[in-house]
């Protein structure tokens, strides 16, 4: 993009219509201790702060043979790569597609890679994500076959950011506000989501994902409609009515949410709403997984879901005021435990 790597705070604004392209074309397999790529940041290391700005440039990476990359949190975003200390984004448009672009990679197991439509991550620092829009494709085919763990090194992707706090004990919270999404995203393995990908001690508030689905024709473990796995988070008034696909690979267990497909810790939910068919293409024997309208796995007795609507088939099951309970969090088609979640003021949508 414009900057490879920001060292000091900077400013990028009121930009009416830019059309810069950045591709990253991979020939051989890369080993790197971190690969990021932004349509205007690559890597900003210091708080950095983006506004106004309409993007309909893509940022892509593609290769033509099975190639991996060897890369701890390898980050790109249709605006900005990776955050180390920080953003403030605010009425940003992305209308590019943000995606590797390829299907024909190179195994790499352990070494995640972040991709939103503004921000591929953001690692720690106070931070802020309002009034912006993703148009883009979003898909990101890193062959990284690590399950979401404490290790933090999943694939997360985002129509609007790929992760925020992917760490233990990160420092600083966000808070994402009226955004949306209005394209088809796409994983190969990991957890990918309407809004974000993962996100800890967020505020989402106000955030819609009405126009795509999330389709995956390959093995796609964690979905949602707004985030796919979230801790110490709260959202309010959000709104997802989109179809999401997806099945377990591997050591890879499968978990979707119209909402959020996995809440853990201190969280909650209220007044939001998700409307569409939830798909899982097959069903794993050998361990529980978690569906929900609202929210998938969601066990702790810290987390909450209040005045929430939910409607809609999950794994074929149409979801009704009768048995509304059953599917609005936590449904385990294959023997998971039961929830310990509070449940308040729900209902059929």
């Amino acid at each position: 993009g414009i900057f490879g790597k920001v060292m000091t705070n900077v400013t990028i604004s009121n930009i009416a219509e830019w059309t810069g392209t950045v591709t990253f074309y991979q020939q051989e397999a890369i080993s790197s201790n971190c690969i990021n790529f932004g349509g205007f940041v690559g890597w900003a290391t210091t708080p950095i702060t983006i506004s106004n700005i309409v993007s309909n440039g893509d940022t892509i990476l593609s290769h033509t043979k099975a190639a991996a990359i060897n890369t701890t949190g390898g980050s790109f975003g249709g605006f900005v790569g990776r955050c180390e200390n920080g953003a403030t984004i605010s009425d940003c448009t992305n209308n590019g597609q943000t995606a590797w672009t390829s299907s024909n990679t190179g195994s790499s197991n352990g070494n995640d890679i972040n991709l939103g439509g503004i921000v591929g991550r953001i690692v720690e620092g106070n931070s802020s994500i309002i009034n912006c829009h993703n148009k883009g494709k979003i898909a990101n085919m890193h062959y990284n076959n690590l399950p979401w763990s404490t290790t933090y090194n999943t694939n997360c992707s985002g129509g609007i950011i790929g992760s925020f706090g992917a760490k233990a004990s990160p420092v600083g919270a966000i808070t994402i506000e009226k955004c949306t999404n209005a394209a088809n995203i796409s994983t190969y393995r990991g957890t990918i989501a309407g809004i974000a990908g993962f996100v800890a001690n967020a505020t989402v508030t106000g955030c819609e994902y009405k126009i795509g689905e999330i389709d995956n024709s390959r093995e796609n473990n964690v979905c949602a409609g707004i985030v796919g796995i979230a801790k110490d988070s709260n959202f309010s008034d959000c709104v997802a009515t989109v179809n999401m696909k997806g099945h377990n690979a591997g050591s890879l267990d499968m978990r979707a949410g119209g909402i959020v497909a996995h809440l853990m810790g201190t969280s909650s939910v209220s007044n939001c709403s998700y409307y569409g068919e939830i798909t899982p293409k097959k069903l794993r024997d050998k361990a529980p997984e978690y569906f929900g309208g609202i929210a998938g796995l969601a066990q702790d007795e810290t987390i909450s879901i209040t005045n929430c609507r939910c409607g809609g088939t999950i794994n074929g099951n149409v979801i009704s005021e009768n048995n509304l309970s059953t599917y609005i969090i936590h449904y385990s088609p294959n023997g998971g435990p039961a929830s310990d979640a509070t449940v308040t003021g729900c209902s059929y949508w």
